[in-house]
């Protein structure tokens, strides 16, 4: 039997044994080379064109984990395959590696730091018809990527030598192996203040837990830009951009479920949902002079002022054609008398001193003139108008002692209209809106400031700026330590959050840590564990007097308080007499006009019949 014949006979012995349960299998071959595959398994056959792989065929989502590289170049078949998957949507997290190879030149490849599952097949150089089984080391602190003798196999008949698992599970115990984590100081899902890295935090504490259960080391990656950036070219910083660029295995700090990051990364399972919202100056206590427009809303004050306007203008009109077939009326029975004329001004003053009084609940008086007659025939005003004043009354009669304020803002719609601008140290609060199409979303858009927490320091002191925080599912609150006891005094609480996300871990693409990660995350939150310790965090780390003042807003949202009733008092009335006193002083100003210019010179008196 050759040696490529035995070659596949076992490569087909090894896909039989430990493939069993594949859901099918991509075959990496040059068109010489290939495997003569018998079982089974459904396969993919690529034939790579100059040791590039067909992207659209391997990335298409068959959803094969399994691959097999029959090729006389394999190292490059599989940094191809390697660098390529991170490029598609395609993900690959349990992936194996079967590759036949002529040397242990694939070795040398950067890309088994992240890989588990690899058994290279070897020829053995002291003895014919016989294949070393190799893999690489991957678990300890050094020497990752070299390799490591499985076991042999003889062709002569078709045995093993030790019989070992040619696939050992490397994650359970990684001897020390360090888990590079990019985070930062950001309380209370990560607090990296001690040194030597400690379990503070409620995502930091996850992160030493799955470390301890694979027995790996934790080794802190920080720097000044937080949560950070990806580009399209695959750079970035902070956080995303440090596992990004394989400088981090894993970022964890109150990452959301991001798209434009979901084509760069891999997310573990949600840790806490987590509601964004926003601390906004605190209302101001309305003016005692406006206290008389508040029983109507301002689209009821200016419907009622359009049904004023054309109910003023329907009794003009009214009036004018009654007082017009009078005239004609008395001037054919007058027997050649002068036609009368209608003099519209009288009609217009008689017309609104006339509604006026119906809406003042005036009585009127009847002296069988046109305007007395055509008000006996408008009796929906009469009806229309002690629905409004007998509203109003009870409008003005139940905020008249209630303090009134001025500029809440509880919802996104209050926060878009509002002046106010809004933000916080990073873009990273407006990831997850980026892409919103609701106007007020928009609006918010071009509202939000990242700054440095120096200049936050300097705009809560202005009361006119609004910071975005999270609202915890432990009922507790993520604040930057900008806002500061004397600061959150003066802000309040919004009712409604801007949006809500999951929090999640980030780790580099189809890598292997993701499935343990998923699990024990599950796990922790079944038994209440990162409740505990975000709670732990929050009492231990941060200025319990900042979150007892914003629980306390956000308990007076949940239960409304009685509102203080106090005497009647200057401030609730001066609106009132506001209105009588430029009432009468328009009146003087109009009796002193038709005195200097003398009424009867230079407004002679016409005909008129009303």
């Amino acid at each position: 039997m050759s040696a490529p014949t035995m070659l596949h006979v076992l490569m087909n012995t090894i896909i039989n044994e430990y493939f069993g349960n594949s859901y099918c299998i991509i075959i990496l071959a040059d068109q010489t080379g290939a495997l003569n595959y018998r079982g089974n398994i459904p396969i993919v056959n690529i034939h790579p064109i100059n040791a590039e792989v067909n992207d659209s065929i391997a990335y298409h989502g068959h959803g094969c984990q399994d691959i097999v590289i029959d090729h006389d170049d394999p190292l490059k078949v599989f940094e191809s395959f390697e660098f390529n998957l991170r490029l598609h949507k395609a993900r690959f997290n349990f992936r194996r590696y079967l590759i036949p190879a002529g040397d242990m030149s694939i070795f040398n490849s950067t890309n088994l730091e992240y890989v588990v599952n690899l058994l290279v097949i070897v020829p053995d150089d002291t003895e014919s018809n016989c294949f070393k089984l190799v893999t690489h080391q991957y678990v300890g602190q050094s020497g990752n990527n070299d390799p490591r003798i499985l076991d042999y196999w003889f062709g002569h008949n078709q045995s093993f030598l030790h019989g070992n698992d040619l696939f050992p599970d490397k994650l359970r115990n990684q001897q020390g192996r360090t888990l590079r984590c990019a985070t930062f100081n950001y309380k209370p899902y990560s607090i990296i203040e001690n040194s030597p890295p400690t379990a503070v935090g409620s995502e930091n504490a996850i992160a030493h837990v799955f470390a301890e259960m694979l027995n790996m080391t934790i080794e802190y990656i920080v720097d000044d830009k937080e949560w950070g950036i990806i580009y399209d070219n695959w750079t970035g910083d902070g956080i995303l951009g440090h596992v990004a660029i394989d400088k981090a295995d894993m970022g964890y700090g109150a990452l959301y479920t991001w798209a434009h990051e979901y084509q760069f990364l891999d997310l573990s399972k949600p840790v806490v949902r987590t509601g964004i919202t926003c601390l906004v100056p605190a209302p101001r206590l309305a003016d005692g002079w406006l206290i008389p427009f508040f029983p109507f809303s301002f689209q009821m004050w200016l419907w009622f002022s359009v049904t004023f306007v054309l109910l003023s203008l329907a009794t003009i009109g009214i009036t004018a054609y009654v007082t017009k077939h009078h005239l004609e009326y008395k001037h054919h029975n007058s027997k050649g008398k002068r036609k009368g004329t209608i003099n519209y001004r009288v009609i217009f003053n008689q017309s609104m001193i006339k509604l006026t009084q119906i809406f003042l609940i005036q009585s009127l008086s009847f002296r069988g003139r046109a305007i007395d007659t055509t008000f006996r025939y408008l009796f929906p005003i009469f009806l229309y108008s002690l629905i409004i004043t007998a509203t109003y009354s009870s409008g003005l009669a139940a905020v008249m002692t209630l303090p009134r304020y001025i500029g809440t803002i509880d919802t996104v719609w209050n926060l878009a209209k509002s002046d106010l601008r809004w933000g916080a140290t990073q873009d990273a609060w407006i990831y997850s809106i980026l892409e919103e199409k609701r106007p007020q979303y928009k609006t918010l858009l071009n509202k939000f400031v990242a700054t440095s927490k120096e200049n936050l320091l300097g705009f809560a002191k202005t009361n006119r700026f609004a910071f975005s925080i999270e609202r915890l599912p432990s009922g507790q609150f993520a604040i930057g330590n900008y806002i500061t006891e004397d600061i959150v005094k003066r802000l309040r609480l919004m009712h409604e959050d801007l949006y809500w996300e999951y929090c999640v871990f980030m780790v580099r693409k189809s890598s292997p840590l993701l499935e343990p990660l998923d699990t024990l995350i599950l796990k922790l939150n079944e038994a209440g564990l990162i409740l505990f310790w975000e709670k732990e965090a929050v009492g231990t780390h941060m200025d319990m007097r900042v979150q007892k003042v914003v629980a306390f807003y956000r308990a007076s949202q949940v239960k409304q308080a009685d509102s203080p009733v106090v005497k009647l008092m200057w401030v609730h009335v001066e609106g009132a007499f506001g209105i009588l006193f430029f009432g009468l002083l328009f009146s003087f100003v109009c009796f002193i006009i038709e005195v200097v210019y003398k009424r009867k010179e230079y407004f002679p008196r016409k005909p008129y019949l009303v």
